[in-house]
């Protein structure tokens, strides 16, 4: 990402006021859950249905990577460079949908721009490469946001024009050569698995991250004194992820690439995988709200709670989620030629997005319009 804010400060504002491309499931109703669930409930849900089994599959991709690219340093073949292509947008698809709750330690620790911060310095990227630095661990792992984590990796992995060939890596003849591609790539895997690692760890009860016991025992620790300040900073994340996406800040994830149409500044440039990654951001938000990830069962969810006391207000926030989930559809080109050819469209799905995050938070307190005015209003315990 570029630039976040720590959604706990955002949720204690909220406490404060109040106290003084494109696979969508479009499923607006569920029925598993007819008595209505505590918001302690939610909270154990969301860890268990949503963010565990999330984290843990971008885990499990990360494993694969690495499994392939220590056989690519020993032998570069096109074979495993396709499987790191192949686990690379795997674990971003992960990533991606768990910026819907981006809270915790991939906040607060500096998890999140350490591995996901765009765009790269594509000219220091180079000049490393073609320098005579050792590329290890530790050298990679000093390095500042940019020149390391998922983009350098895509840099390398699909090259300039999504070509990367196996052959570049054993180059000798030209900068920059194939073995200082091998050494910074190799560097980078362990880097990315280890932070990969301690995002996955952070819902793993009793890991030396761990965050899951945090929100299980909201009401009882200094960060969450109530549980419905935990669900709070859930609805802000949401909230925040709409923002960054489909915001009109000149650095928005769509607007600023709309805005200048260069290219170069969007997300996922080098593997062109920018519709995937902004479907996977809100596609996100619905697994939040309804206690699910991929084909896993619901769990005791946002829509039972707001469902039980406010139908029109969870249809509203359903078709909003799938409203902007499927608009997503209706760009046919690559983001970067979208945002040239298909201007429309693009404005379209900004306008969805920032629709859906009028009715998750409309930055207006207590109006009873959003899912964090129904947080502040109806959740007691």
């Amino acid at each position: 990402m570029k630039v976040k804010q720590t959604t706990l400060f955002s949720m204690l504002i909220l406490l404060s006021i109040t106290a003084c491309h494109k696979a969508a499931n479009n499923t607006t109703t569920n029925t598993a859950n007819t008595i209505t669930p505590t918001s302690s409930q939610v909270i154990a849900d969301f860890c268990t249905h949503v963010a565990a089994p999330d984290y843990t599959d971008m885990y499990n991709n990360a494993i694969t990577f690495q499994n392939a690219e220590a056989t690519f340093y020993v032998n570069p073949n096109d074979n495993d460079l396709n499987t790191m292509r192949a686990s690379w947008k795997a674990m971003r698809a992960a990533y991606e949908s768990a910026e819907g709750f981006l809270i915790g330690p991939i906040s607060t620790q500096d998890l999140d721009p350490d591995i996901d911060t765009w765009p790269v310095e594509q000219n220091e990227l180079d000049s490393i490469l073609n320098g005579s630095t050792p590329l290890d661990v530790t050298y990679v792992s000093n390095l500042q946001s940019s020149l390391k984590g998922f983009h350098p990796v895509e840099y390398l992995i699909f090259g300039t024009t999504a070509a990367a060939t196996a052959a570049s890596f054993t180059v000798t003849t030209t900068l920059p050569t194939g073995p200082r591609k091998k050494e910074y790539l190799h560097a980078l895997t362990a880097n990315m698995v280890s932070i990969v690692s301690q995002i996955k760890d952070s819902y793993v009860v009793g890991s030396s991250n761990d965050y899951a016991t945090v929100l299980n025992t909201a009401g009882a620790n200094s960060i969450y004194p109530t549980p419905k300040a935990a669900l709070l900073d859930l609805v802000v994340a949401m909230s925040g992820i709409c923002e960054e996406v489909g915001g009109s800040a000149s650095d928005g994830k769509i607007n600023s690439v709309y805005t200048t149409q260069d290219v170069t500044l969007q997300e996922s440039f080098f593997s062109d995988n920018s519709w995937n990654d902004f479907t996977n951001n809100i596609a996100g938000i619905k697994n939040v709200y309804m206690a699910t990830y991929k084909s896993s069962a619901n769990g005791h969810s946002m829509h039972d709670l707001v469902s039980a006391k406010n139908i029109s207000l969870d249809n509203t926030i359903q078709s909003k989620l799938n409203a902007a989930i499927n608009a997503f559809s209706n760009a046919h080109l690559p983001f970067g030629q979208s945002v040239v050819s298909e201007r429309t469209q693009v404005q379209n799905i900004m306008n969805a997005i920032r629709d859906l995050q009028d009715v998750l938070d409309d930055g207006t307190p207590n109006n009873k319009h959003d899912l964090a005015d129904f947080m502040n209003l109806y959740v007691a315990d």
